[in-house]
């Protein structure tokens, strides 16, 4: 199945698998950010392969390509940091005052999938890192109460988007009453996120009672450590000149009163001792300073 060439009631780069009977909404969308082709992969096998349209005895599934011209764009760029988004981060600017007003590609998108996304019960964002990372499961409180433990990571952040810039994309699902699901399935260049996020959607559609079984083989897929870590702060630059203090990994420590990196407004300094999550790499932070946004250097979590 090509997204590319997918319309669903005239918008573009959709595509809607339908059981015929009563069942929950479920959307997965593919590329928030132009050079994460991870998920095209995923879709492609679940479509082509697990054939899963044969399999839904219940509900419908929305497959979503987000940000096509992002995407568009990493085909022709030498770097990804080039092609995480057109005019903004559209995992950054989904609030509904942005969607209101602004004029940017990512909101007109964002405005042109909300009535699909306004109507899900579930959706499923899948991301791949820049760098090596993790797979990880980022949470809203509303997951918690209503799903517990479905996924199988490495690590599950709690708190992350209210300490994060802006809304997500996949927030416009969750304001207007469903339950949205974040996962970073790994490094873009490492095939590990192709098992993770097969397994993780296979998780959470069998879950939802979707599928006629459960199709998740515990030997295939062993269980995870699902460490929950409270994200308590992000790093933002407050000026085009930020320096990190030193080249961060994902899940490096840092000790308290630690500089963490100081650009001509301010020095940033960890309050308590933390775990850095997800810093920018180099070439990715000098890309969004250079078009003036506002974005996290990374976040800090909580050590328990």
């Amino acid at each position: 199945m090509n997204l590319l060439n997918s319309t669903y009631n005239g918008i573009q780069w959709v595509h809607l698998l339908d059981s015929g009977k009563a069942g929950p909404t479920v959307g997965i969308s593919a590329c928030t950010h132009g050079w994460e082709h991870a998920w095209l992969r995923v879709i492609n096998h679940l479509v082509d392969d697990f054939w899963i349209a044969q399999k839904l005895v219940c509900g419908k599934i929305f497959l979503i390509l987000t940000n096509i011209q992002a995407y568009e764009l990493s085909l022709q760029t030498s770097h990804p940091a080039d092609a995480r988004f057109v005019d903004e981060n559209l995992n950054r600017c989904c609030t509904e005052e942005n969607l209101l007003t602004w004029t940017s590609y990512e909101a007109n998108r964002a405005r042109e999938l909300e009535p699909i996304l306004a109507n899900l019960e579930y959706h499923l964002d899948i991301h791949s890192t820049y760098s090596k990372s993790q797979a990880v499961w980022i949470i809203t409180e509303k997951w918690k109460e209503r799903m517990g433990a479905v996924m199988n990571v490495d690590v599950v952040f709690e708190n992350l988007t209210q300490v994060q810039i802006g809304r997500p994309f996949i927030d416009i699902t969750e304001r207007h009453g469903g339950v949205w699901i974040w996962l970073e399935a790994w490094w873009e260049e490492d095939e590990a996120w192709f098992r993770i996020g097969v397994e993780n959607s296979l998780r959470l559609l069998s879950d939802l009672k979707l599928l006629e079984d459960s199709s998740v083989d515990s030997n295939q897929y062993p269980i995870k450590e699902n460490k929950k870590i409270f994200v308590y702060w992000s790093v933002v630059p407050k000026g085009k000149n930020f320096q990190p203090a030193r080249n961060f990994n994902h899940g490096n420590i840092v000790q308290k009163n630690e500089v963490i990196g100081q650009d001509d407004v301010w020095t940033h300094v960890a309050s308590e001792d933390s775990i850095i999550i997800m810093p920018s790499v180099p070439e990715k932070l000098r890309i969004i300073l250079e078009k003036g946004q506002i974005e996290e250097f990374c976040f800090l979590g909580r050590i328990s």
